[in-house]
């Protein structure tokens, strides 16, 4: 089965959140989570732009890691020594590659101009023993015969994987897919995504590209990044345990957790209808959807919670029914009759209805205990 390389770019891109910034005590804290999660390559930051993230970077590197530490760069020789000189041996350079961007942030410059800023880059950190990953920007809107050119040009001066990044996400998964499959089947070469969130598509783009042989995604704990953020890392995790198409290196089991306590970290709450880690996620309150899950979880849930460290949660609200409620008592070892059971529903629904909020299971047990 094939193993995806798991890229976080936390330290990075969710460092470009709107109202997030994160301080040096924060990145390194970050960093060792990622480590224990299980992800095998954690992008640090940018060194020439961020004097910040240099030191974070420098501080980082003195220490052992399972995963791979990564500078963010330009294709140019300043950016590259920034990222050596704190003593990180492994490059993400990043280069544009449709028109919109060379006109962008390389006006004037011809297809042949950006191939050769390529390759020279590519060589620079090659001669200074840097592992290299070149990341093509704005790639779905390249025109296919200049980005098979400028990837062929990296290929030649032995980069060791090109990332085709949708910048703008606006990709969709055909779109994705075609791209990966184009790529795989002109060049024999390594190939990552980074892919962004702005069409709501980023984890259906990944999903397609590791169908079509991406072999690696970047991603983000909760999906944070600029504008609408990039491929969450725990929804990859949970598409990669219900597909059973490939594997990781991430501890399932942890992801949950070890998220949630990053984008606490972070001061960040998920939405509340956020998969997996909302906190609605998981959680059943109709008479139905209780009663099937505690009797036949598979009945209600795309897979067990607790297989990515997560719970289930039961609300009692205005549509949670007798049986339920007798289900839920049951559940927690408690004594019930059909009688019991009436008097309990009628003071839950007042309950409700006069504070108009659903009530825990905790509060349902008070409930059982007063009825006598």
């Amino acid at each position: 089965m094939k193993t995806v390389i798991i890229h976080d770019t936390t330290l990075r891109e969710g460092d470009q959140t709107p109202n997030i910034v994160m301080r040096k005590e924060t990145k390194l804290k970050i960093a060792t989570i990622l480590e224990e999660m299980g992800v095998d390559e954690i992008e640090v930051g940018f060194p020439k732009a961020n004097p910040m993230d240099r030191e974070v970077l420098r501080e980082l590197s003195r220490q052992e890691w399972r995963a791979k530490l990564i500078g963010f760069a330009r294709a140019v020789k300043d950016d590259i020594d920034a990222v050596i000189d704190a003593g990180c041996q492994s490059i993400l350079l990043f280069a544009p590659s449709s028109r919109y961007h060379i006109k962008a942030y390389m006006s004037g410059k011809t297809i042949e101009d950006i191939a050769s800023t390529i390759s020279s880059a590519i060589d620079y950190a090659k001669s200074r023993g840097a592992f290299v990953e070149i990341a093509l920007t704005d790639a779905p809107r390249a025109i296919p015969e200049e980005l098979l050119y400028l990837i062929r040009k990296a290929v030649e001066s032995k980069a060791d994987r090109i990332i085709l990044a949708d910048t703008v996400g606006v990709a969709h998964p055909i779109t994705i897919g075609k791209l990966v499959s184009l790529v795989k089947n002109h060049i024999p070469c390594s190939v990552g995504l980074h892919l962004h969130n702005d069409l709501g598509l980023a984890l259906a783009n990944a999903y397609v590209g590791i169908l079509e042989g991406a072999d690696e995604i970047q991603v983000t704990v909760g999906g944070i990044g600029e504008r609408c953020g990039n491929t969450a890392l725990e929804e990859l995790a949970a598409v990669q345990l219900v597909s059973k198409l490939w594997t990781s290196n991430l501890k399932l089991n942890l992801v949950g957790p070890k998220v949630q306590e990053i984008l606490e970290e972070l001061s960040i709450k998920p939405c509340l209808n956020k998969p997996l880690i909302g906190e609605n996620a998981f959680t059943h309150t109709t008479d139905i959807h209780i009663y099937s899950t505690l009797s036949e979880p598979d009945s209600f849930e795309p897979f067990d919670p607790g297989a990515l460290g997560l719970k289930r949660r039961f609300l009692i609200t205005h549509l949670t029914g007798k049986r339920a409620i007798m289900m839920l008592l049951k559940h927690e070892l408690l004594d019930v009759t059909p009688e019991r059971v009436e008097k309990i529903y009628n003071l839950i629904r007042e309950k409700i209805l006069n504070e108009r909020r659903p009530l825990s299971v905790d509060e349902l047990i008070e409930i059982y205990n007063a009825v006598t």
